[in-house]
C-alpha cells in the first residue's frame, strides 16, 4: 500500500465463531470490515490478537515472495486462517506498475526485442505543444516535482536538477526499465527470474525469458513471456492471475484460491500516462483510458482483456482498493463505485468495482502519541479524548457512521505498524464499533452479506429515529449535529411532545438536507414520512441513483417523486408509492463507464432531498409494497 494511514473502504467486524451465512442480517444491521496489507509481522503479534479480543475477523492480504513460503511464516498464516480470518492476494513482489503501466516494456530504442522501447525518448522529453511532453507535463518541470516514484533509486543523472527536457537517452532508458517487468527495478532485479520459475511451476512454461535462445525472431519460447511477441507488462497478466490462484492454495491451508485482491502501492506515475482532452490513457493513440477496465490486446492469445476482466474471470469477488475509472484517468466517478451496499445483488453483479477513493476512511491520527508524556494519557476516556482532539481520527469515525447509515458496509485497509499509537487507535475503533452496534467482518463475509442476503422486510430507511451515534456512544462535544446519514440539520425533541415521535430533524440554519440510501431493491416501494412545513416553502424530492450517475451528486440524479410539505401547524403524514424499474443490462458495456459492465441504468440507491428552512421531519419509512 502507498499510504501509511488507514484506508477504510467500508465493511465490518464479525464474531469469530459466526460465519456470514449464519448472521441475522436485518435493515437495522450495521457492518464494517478491516483489512491489512503485506502480511507484516505486526499482523501476527498484535493485530490478530486484538481482533480476537473483540470477537472480530479481518482480511490479511499477503504478498507472494520467496520469503513467505518459509515454514515459520506459513505456520503464522495458517493460524490466522484457523481463527476465521481471510487471506487475500496482494500481488507478486508488491509491485503496481504491472497494472498501472501495461505497455512499458523495458526495451531500448535500438536493438530491441519484440518492440521498440515504450514510451519513447521523444514521448518523455519532446515538445508536443505549449512546452509540454506527450504526458502533458511541462518540459522544464523537475522530475522530483513530478512525483516520479522511485526516481532516487533509478540512478538518474543530476536527480536534484533534472527536468523532462534535459533527460538523456540513458535517463529515458532507466525510466523505462524501472516501470517494466522485463528489466525490473534496481532493488528488485530478480523479479523476472522469480516470475519465470513460478510460470514453469503453475503455467507449464520452461526456461528463462532472457536465455539467449528464448527469442526466435517472432515470439518468446521460454519463460513467463512464452508465446508473447512483446515484453509489455500486460502480456503476462493472464499468467499472473493463474500463478496467484495456485500459489496461495499450495502454500497455505486454504480450501480455495483467494477471492480478495488488494492493489499494491509502489512504482507508478500519473505523469507517465498519455494525455488527451483532459483524460489520461495507457497508449500513445489515447484509445485506452488509464484504469483497470482498459482492455489491452495480448499478442499471445489475441484477446482484448482488462485487469478487472482477469480478476473476475479467476474468482476474485472483492478488491481492497479502488481500481475504477475516475481515479487517475480523469473520467467521471460513478455511483456504482460506492462501498458494498446491502442488497447489492439486486443492483450489480460483484464488488470488483467498488470504492470511490476520495470517500475512503483513513483511521489514522494526526500525530504520534506517547503514553508517558501525552497529556491525554490521564484521560479516563481515551475514545472521547482522541475524537475531540484529533481531526483525522474524528473524520474517519464520522465517515464510518455516515456510510453505515446509508446502507453501506464500511471497510478499512492499512499497513499495520507495531507502535503504541496504532495499537491504541485500532483498540479505540473496535471499542467504538462494539458500542455502536457495528459488527466487524472479513471481506469474504461482507461479500456474502451484501450479495447473498437480500432484505425483504422491515424499514429500509436506515436511520428513521434520527440517531446521532457518535454523540450517543462517545458524548463528544464536537460530534456531528445532523443525524446519521443526513448532510445537514439538527436533532431536537418535538415541542409540544407528539406521541410516537421522540426525535425529529430540523432544518435550522440551512435550507436543504440530503440522505443517500443504497441497496434498495427494484419493484414497488412504499414511502412515508411525518413533516411540518417551515418558514419557507417546504418540499421533498426523491431521486433514483443509477450506477452511471456521478457519485453522491443528487443534482445529477433523475427525479422519481416530488412532494410539497404544506401543513405548517401540525404533524402530517406524507406518502408516495415508488416504482424502481429493474433496468436490463446493456448489450455491451458503455464506453463512457466500462466499470458498470453494462449495468449503467440499474438503480443502486435513492436520495431524499428535503428543502425549506425550519422544516421538521420525523419517522421516514421505506418498505417493500405488499403484492
Amino acid at each position: 500500500m502507498m499510504w501509511s494511514l488507514i484506508r477504510i473502504v467500508m465493511i465490518v467486524l464479525a464474531v469469530a465463531s459466526v460465519r456470514a451465512a449464519d448472521m441475522d442480517v436485518t435493515a437495522e444491521s450495521r457492518f464494517a470490515a478491516f483489512g491489512f496489507d503485506d502480511g507484516r509481522e505486526s499482523d501476527f503479534t498484535w493485530v490478530a490478537p486484538l481482533f480476537t479480543k473483540y470477537g472480530a475477523h479481518a482480511t490479511f492480504n499477503v504478498v507472494n515472495t520467496p520469503h513467505k513460503t518459509k515454514p515459520e511464516y506459513v505456520a503464522k498464516v495458517n493460524e490466522l486462517i484457523a481463527q476465521g480470518h481471510e487471506i487475500g492476494d496482494h500481488t507478486i513482489f508488491h509491485v503496481s506498475y504491472m497494472y498501472a503501466h501495461p505497455f512499458f516494456n523495458g526495451q531500448p530504442e535500438a536493438n530491441f526485442i519484440g518492440g521498440k522501447g515504450f514510451p519513447s525518448n521523444d514521448d518523455m522529453r519532446g515538445d508536443h505543444g505549449d512546452g509540454r511532453n506527450v504526458f502533458n507535463t511541462p518540459l522544464d518541470q523537475k522530475l522530483k516535482d513530478s512525483k516520479v516514484y522511485g526516481m532516487e533509486k533509478m540512478g538518474l543523472s543530476a536527480p536534484e536538477t533534472l527536468t523532462w527536457r534535459t533527460l538523456s537517452d540513458e535517463d529515458c532508458q532507466k525510466i523505462r526499465n524501472y516501470y517494466s517487468v522485463w528489466n525490473g527495478m534496481p532493488w528488485n532485479s530478480n523479479l523476472l527470474d522469480y516470475l519465470d520459475k513460478l510460470s514453469a511451476m503453475y503455467c507449464g512454461t520452461h526456461g528463462s525469458s532472457k536465455d539467449a535462445d528464448a527469442w526466435n525472431g517472432t515470439a518468446f519460447t521460454k519463460g513467463i513471456f512464452t508465446g508473447c511477441k512483446t515484453t509489455a507488462n500486460h502480456e503476462i497478466w493472464d499468467r499472473l492471475v493463474e500463478i496467484q490462484r495456485q500459489w496461495y492454495t499450495r502454500h497455505f491451508n486454504l480450501k480455495e484460491p483467494p477471492t480478495n485482491w488488494s492493489l499494491p502501492g509502489g512504482p507508478q506515475c500519473d505523469n507517465l500516462l498519455f494525455w488527451k482532452d483532459g483524460r489520461r490513457h495507457f497508449d500513445r493513440e489515447c484509445a485506452i483510458l488509464a484504469n483497470h477496465y482498459g482492455k489491452c490486446v495480448s499478442t499471445r492469445t489475441r484477446q482484448a482483456r482488462s485487469w478487472a476482466d482477469l480478476l473476475r474471470g479467476n474468482g476474485i469477488k472483492t478488491v481492497s482498493d479502488s481500481i475504477h475509472e475516475g481515479r487517475i484517468d480523469g473520467a467521471p466517478q460513478r455511483s456504482i463505485l460506492v462501498e458494498m451496499p446491502f442488497n447489492a445483488n439486486l443492483s450489480k453483479d460483484d464488488n470488483v468495482c467498488r470504492l470511490e477513493f476520495s470517500d475512503a476512511l483513513r483511521f489514522g491520527v494526526g500525530k504520534e502519541y506517547d503514553p508517558a508524556r501525552e497529556p491525554l494519557a490521564n484521560s479516563q476516556d481515551w475514545l472521547k479524548a482522541i475524537y475531540e482532539n484529533d481531526s483525522t481520527f474524528k473524520l474517519s469515525i464520522n465517515r464510518m457512521v455516515r456510510n453505515c447509515a446509508s446502507g453501506r458496509i464500511a471497510f478499512a485497509i492499512d499497513d499495520s505498524e507495531d507502535t503504541f499509537t496504532w495499537r491504541m487507535i485500532y483498540d479505540l475503533v473496535l471499542q467504538f464499533c462494539q458500542k455502536a452496534g457495528i459488527k466487524a467482518v472479513s471481506m469474504r463475509e461482507a461479500y456474502e452479506i451484501a450479495y447473498h442476503r437480500p432484505l425483504t422486510q422491515g424499514n429500509l430507511f436506515r436511520n428513521p429515529h434520527m440517531r446521532r451515534t457518535v454523540f450517543e456512544v462517545i458524548g463528544a462535544k464536537n460530534a456531528p449535529e445532523p443525524p446519521d446519514g443526513w448532510t445537514a440539520g439538527k436533532v431536537e425533541e418535538p415541542a409540544p411532545p407528539r406521541e410516537g415521535i421522540k426525535k425529529m430533524l430540523v432544518l435550522d440554519t440551512t435550507a436543504k438536507t440530503e440522505y443517500f440510501l443504497f441497496g434498495v431493491p427494484p419493484g414497488t416501494l412504499d414511502f412515508a414520512v411525518m413533516a411540518i412545513k417551515g418558514t419557507d416553502s417546504s418540499k421533498l424530492t426523491i431521486k433514483k441513483v443509477r450506477n452511471c450517475d456521478p457519485y453522491l451528486n443528487a443534482s445529477a440524479c433523475p427525479t422519481l417523486a416530488a412532494i410539497n410539505i404544506d401543513n405548517d401547524s401540525a404533524w402530517k403524514e406524507y406518502r408516495a408509492t415508488l416504482f424502481l424499474e429493474d433496468a436490463p443490462r446493456l448489450v455491451a458495456p458503455s464506453a463512457a463507464s466500462p466499470g458498470c459492465d453494462g449495468l449503467d441504468n440499474k438503480i443502486c440507491g435513492l436520495v431524499f432531498v428535503f428543502e425549506g428552512r425550519k422544516t421538521k421531519v420525523a419517522l421516514p419509512s421505506l418498505t417493500i409494497a405488499a403484492p
